[in-house]
């Protein structure tokens, strides 16, 4: 019966010391004697870091891409769109072709003689030029141009061939170029390409429906002792190859400029930008801007004017 009771007391025994044990190893902040009974409340504010407005311009102009869009005094938004329909620079609608003269001097005008050193001949002669449309000019100051001399000498003699010009000038000076005919077999041949950028050629149309270039030939032979044949000759081919210019006068004749329609695609804003979305114009206005600066009077035809939206698939 002691034995009993002495197990009971030493059961609570060691619970009371594990309790006080337990006390004595706790974090001080759990505590409970230490945890007040006072709530303190630190209120926070919450507010933007930036602001501003948003306007109408400022939605539109974040797809318009290449500031068609501007604004007036009274803030009324506005669109202005511009492009070229067409241009026909003066070397694009009248040209110059190429023009090709051709001069001999045949055994018959040959007046030679064994006792005669030298002999001297002249002829004058005009070359036609040729032009579309009965175009007749008065003068072309060329920009670009290769005359080519083109000299065939069958005579058995030497000599030199002089072309001079009073009406080609450069810097005021008098064209003029000399072939040397170093050849005395009758198998002389010579082609000759000469520059003529910077060139005026004044052109006579005194005459009407002709055009013309008044040019000289002096050939000089030098007596080899050779007779001159039947069927001899001196041929000479003058040609004006790829001429371009920097100005022109004259009657040009009638040209049709335009011969198909013109088109102007209003490309304001990606699709993509609009998203299926869509434009009204409240005043929209089609102003035609036309620069003539050829010198001469320039007619022009317009018709069927429109204008189409792929809106609603329309033609106005």
């Amino acid at each position: 019966m002691n034995q009993i009771k002495f197990s009971h007391y030493l059961v609570i025994g060691i619970l009371a010391g594990t309790v006080m044990l337990m006390q004595s190893c706790l974090d001080p902040k759990w505590d409970f004697e230490r945890i007040s009974d006072e709530v303190v409340i630190s209120p926070g504010i919450a507010a933007p870091i930036a602001y501003g407005t948003l306007s109408l311009g400022d939605m539109v102009s974040e797809v318009d891409k290449s500031n068609y869009i501007e604004k007036d005094e009274e803030g009324l938004l506005y669109v202005t769109y511009s492009d070229e329909l067409f241009s026909y620079p003066a070397n694009q609608i009248f040209e110059i072709p190429d023009q090709t003269f051709l001069e001999y001097f045949f055994d018959t005008e040959i007046a030679f003689t064994p006792t005669d050193d030298t002999v001297r001949f002249h002829k004058d002669k005009d070359g036609v030029f040729v032009f579309e449309n009965n175009a007749r000019l008065d003068s072309i100051h060329i920009k670009a141009m290769d005359l080519v001399i083109d000299v065939k000498s069958s005579f058995k003699h030497t000599g030199n061939l002089t072309i001079t010009s009073e009406s080609v000038l450069v810097d005021g000076q008098a064209f003029k170029e000399i072939v040397q005919i170093s050849d005395a077999s009758g198998n002389f041949t010579e082609t000759r390409t000469i520059p003529m950028d910077g060139h005026s050629v004044y052109l006579d149309n005194s005459v009407p429906g002709t055009t013309t270039l008044p040019l000289s030939f002096d050939l000089e032979l030098v007596n080899s002792g050779s007779p001159v044949l039947p069927g001899e000759s001196c041929d000479i081919t003058i040609s004006f190859v790829d001429p371009e210019f920097n100005a022109v006068f004259g009657y040009f004749g009638d040209y049709e400029l335009i011969l198909s329609d013109g088109d102007v695609t209003l490309d304001l804003f990606n699709t993509d930008d609009l998203n299926g979305g869509s434009l009204l114009f409240g005043n929209p206005r089609f102003n035609l801007n036309i620069s003539n600066s050829y010198g001469i009077p320039v007619e022009i035809d317009i018709h069927d004017v429109s204008a189409y939206s792929r809106i609603n698939d329309s033609t106005t």
